[in-house]
């Protein structure tokens, strides 16, 4: 009885190891597979995200920085400062990511800073201010000033066609990386969310597989146990054991029972010739 609960065994853990086996194998490379190409097509989604809102960005603020810049050359030329200074801080409060605007002439002193009024009147001198003062068409700077990141549209302004100074009109970069941020974490979720259901299904598939492998082991180790019963009544001279198998398969163990019962009919054959030979010997 232990033998054949060793074989049972026996069978069933070699099917089950390599069912598991499989069925971890098939899941972790389709897993794989998957993930890499979603996270392709998201990263392409999110890259002409990226390039539509920054596209849209510098859209609206040529056009901004267009009307302004044509408002502030008529001002200029009829010395109406106070007008300009009312058309740029109506500007600047109506669009939340118009974070400044800057005005000023070929010295770079600041006739208007949003930003920082108490710089008006002054020269400015960072390295942004003295790039917008060299521009003699219109340009945008991308650049950081400390944890912000801005995009600056620099228009010069002619007077009479000879050259002034600089609009520089500053947009604020936070809510469009902010919004590049929360996409990655939108992909970083889906793609967590998708681990943890290849692992779920993993696990559904594993327990449909160990149902499997027992059924399937118990198929096959059944008319293997009943063979070598047989085989061990047939050892003892009981030669009329193997006609209790009842194996109807076409497989190989099929075959191994009906070789089995030919072997015992060919044994019982020969046993009885030999005990009629002695017989006869014996008379």
């Amino acid at each position: 009885m232990k033998e054949q609960t060793h074989i049972k065994k026996s069978i069933f853990w070699k099917l089950l190891s390599t069912m598991i086996g499989l069925i971890v194998a098939l899941v972790t490379i389709l897993t794989f597979i998957q993930i890499s190409a979603q996270e392709k097509t998201s990263e392409k989604a999110l890259e002409r995200r990226i390039t539509l809102m920054k596209k849209n960005l510098i859209e609206r603020g040529k056009t901004l920085s267009d009307n302004l810049s044509r408002q502030v050359e008529n001002g200029v030329a009829s010395f109406n400062l106070s007008g300009v200074t009312e058309v740029i801080n109506k500007a600047v409060d109506e669009d939340e990511e118009l974070n400044y605007a800057i005005l000023m002439d070929a010295s770079r002193t600041a006739y208007i800073h949003t930003l920082k009024p108490q710089l008006q009147q002054e020269i400015l001198s960072s390295d942004e201010d003295m790039f917008a003062a060299r521009q003699k068409k219109a340009t945008i700077n991308e650049y950081k000033k400390g944890k912000v990141s801005l995009l600056e549209f620099i228009v010069p302004i002619c007077i009479s066609t000879a050259p002034w100074g600089v609009l520089r009109l500053g947009f604020s970069l936070d809510l469009l990386n902010s919004e590049i941020a929360n996409s990655r974490k939108e992909i970083t979720r889906q793609h967590k969310d998708m681990v943890i259901r290849s692992i779920l299904t993993s696990i559904v598939f594993v327990v449909i597989g160990i149902i499997i492998v027992l059924l399937m082991s118990t198929r096959l180790s059944n008319p293997l146990i009943r063979l070598t019963e047989s085989a061990r009544e047939l050892a003892k001279g009981n030669f009329s054991a193997a006609s209790n198998i009842e194996i109807k398969s076409n497989d190989e163990v099929g075959i191994l029972a009906t070789a089995f019962k030919e072997m015992s009919e060919d044994l019982k054959t020969s046993y009885k010739k030999l005990e009629d030979y002695s017989q006869t010997l014996e008379q």
